[in-house]
């Protein structure tokens, strides 16, 4: 994700340009002898310093937000197994099991008998994991078979939106 678009990028560097030039009058006006009109831009350049102080105040800020935003929990749980599986529903567990036996059967969510420690690497138990990127690297890496991510709607549909 892109935190700040390259408009806001250059809207930053050229207000610190415009204060650079007028920092530049203010040297080039400066007249210690004669009425000194570099004095007069003197407001004018306290207002860029301002501009650009606030600017940059709110772009951090932002950024802050977009960074929060993608960090954030993305709460979404899958109720549906890809295609060629089937559905199992126990009390606290939910399996995918398919009849081909080169598919590994896995585990939307679980217990802790079957979704503790290291049994949630082997199981699945996608639904345990609440980061949406998190969530949507793991099951990619837990299927070989890239065959069954691309029948499994409510994958595409959650992680390559």
């Amino acid at each position: 994700m892109q935190y700040y678009t390259s408009m806001q990028l250059n809207a930053g560097i050229v207000l610190l340009g415009l204060y650079l030039v007028l920092i530049f009058l203010i040297g080039v006006l400066y007249n210690p002898d004669g009425m000194n009109i570099g004095l007069m831009l003197l407001p004018v350049s306290l207002a860029v310093i301002t501009c650009l102080f606030i600017y940059s105040m709110n772009l951090n800020n932002l950024i802050q937000k977009k960074k929060n935003l993608e960090n954030s929990k993305h709460n979404f749980t899958l109720k549906t197994c890809p295609k060629g599986y089937k559905k199992i529903v126990n009390h606290k567990e939910t399996l995918c099991k398919s009849d081909n036996p080169n598919n590994l059967p896995f585990y939307l969510k679980g217990d802790d008998t079957v979704c503790a420690g290291e049994k949630k690497q082997t199981n699945g138990c996608f639904n345990e994991i609440k980061l949406k990127t998190d969530k949507c690297d793991k099951i990619k890496n837990f299927f070989s078979n890239e065959d069954i991510l691309n029948s499994w709607h409510e994958y595409q549909s959650e992680c390559n939106s």
